[in-house]
């Protein structure tokens, strides 16, 4: 997750982001919902700037601010598949 999470993350104005510790708490996630993670923590990042009129760089507590929103979609995924799979 972590490498996923600095892929996504290459192009964006980042700095002091503790991936390992939100790596941590997105144990469920997949590579298309750490996509979305770090979408939303850009918009966050961008809204703030907006605002302000400085450009700021992301960093841990938008992204910590962004699982508020951001939830894993494997769990709804593994459900759907063992149902199938046990009443098929």
């Amino acid at each position: 997750r972590i490498a996923i999470l600095q892929i996504h993350c290459a192009k964006k104005p980042v700095e002091n982001v503790d991936y390992e510790k939100i790596a941590a708490r997105t144990r469920k996630f997949s590579g298309a919902d750490l996509a979305a993670l770090c979408e939303q923590a850009a918009e966050i990042g961008l809204r703030e700037t907006m605002k302000t009129g400085r450009l700021r760089k992301l960093n841990t507590n938008d992204f910590l601010s962004a699982l508020k929103t951001v939830k894993p979609t494997t769990e709804e995924w593994l459900a759907t598949a063992r149902n199938y799979a046990l009443y098929a």
